[in-house]
């Protein structure tokens, strides 16, 4: 008469009321109001609407994949401060599905779909803030990147070549949202050659086709740079970002401002720090076994 309920029917349950809770969440996202950065890439979304090219007729910190991204959410909703928050809801939702299908693949399917929840609150709770930025928008990238070097040890040889072309693009992506992120790239790329459960032949066309897409991707955006006399303006931009996250100044000596910098390192540093003293303190226990307990104190 009474349906008995298992654990993996609650895990079912506790998946999917997470997974409406998620949506709901970021579907509220709608509401939040513009920060100073969004306002910014508001603007500049706005001007090449209008016709402008970013780096030639204004510039900003930010390479310019986020102000065509506003632009497209403006083309598509119309010009309102809440029209790059309902893009950024879909996308967001649009992603966790993608997340989810890569986990299913290796996971149980109730796990898959609360990790996918969780990305979603995560995201939604960040506030207006922190909420459609360019890192935001890196996403998509990320996980096209993720996805194909996982798949790479798993496939033939000729077909790893045709994910190395596509982790390129995601790549680039990657670099025309911010910068840095070239390092998920670079991750990728190092966790993969360093992985031996790949073929030898099926690693070395990934990693091939991987950097030269990445490389001639970047040779067609210098050229579209050029052609569009935005070149100079890049490089100006280039020698400014340098300077800015520069650690000497021009006439300060580098220890003094090594003194005068050390506890802002130390506090901006101290979460991967604590992170990389787990990962040690882990290796050192399978190492060593746990006998002895100061590892142990030391990961919790």
């Amino acid at each position: 008469m009474f349906e008995t309920l298992t654990p993996e029917s609650d895990g079912r349950w506790l998946a999917r009321c997470t997974a409406v809770i998620a949506v709901m969440m970021t579907a509220a996202m709608v509401f939040y109001p513009l920060g100073y950065d969004q306002a910014v890439f508001q603007l500049g979304g706005s001007m090449v609407l209008h016709g402008s090219i970013p780096w030639r007729d204004f510039i900003d910190t930010k390479p310019p994949l986020i102000f065509y991204i506003y632009s497209a959410a403006s083309l598509l909703f119309g010009d309102h401060s809440w029209s790059i928050r309902a893009f950024d809801a879909i996308y967001q939702i649009l992603c966790a599905w993608y997340f989810l299908c890569i986990l299913r693949r290796d996971l149980g399917s109730n796990i898959a779909l609360l990790s996918a929840s969780l990305l979603l609150m995560m995201n939604a709770g960040l506030g207006f803030w922190h909420t459609a930025q360019a890192e935001s928008f890196a996403l998509f990238p990320s996980l096209v990147l993720a996805d194909v070097a996982l798949r790479a040890p798993l496939v033939p040889a000729k077909r790893a070549m045709w994910l190395g072309m596509i982790a390129g693009l995601a790549a680039m992506l990657l670099v025309l949202l911010k910068f840095t992120l070239v390092l998920g790239a670079v991750a990728a790329f190092v966790w993969l050659a360093r992985n031996r459960q790949s073929s030898s032949g099926a690693k070395r066309n990934f990693l091939t086709s991987f950097a030269a897409s990445f490389i001639l991707l970047s040779g067609l955006l210098v050229a579209s740079l050029a052609l569009t006399s935005s070149l100079s303006r890049w490089v100006e931009v280039i020698g400014w970002l340098s300077h800015y996250s520069a650690i000497g100044q021009a006439g300060e000596p580098l220890w003094q401002r090594w003194l005068l910098d050390f506890p802002h390192w130390l506090v901006a540093s101290i979460s991967p720090t604590l992170f990389v003293a787990a990962i040690a303190a882990i290796l050192y226990v399978r190492k060593r076994g746990a006998r002895d307990e100061w590892p142990l104190i030391g990961l919790l």
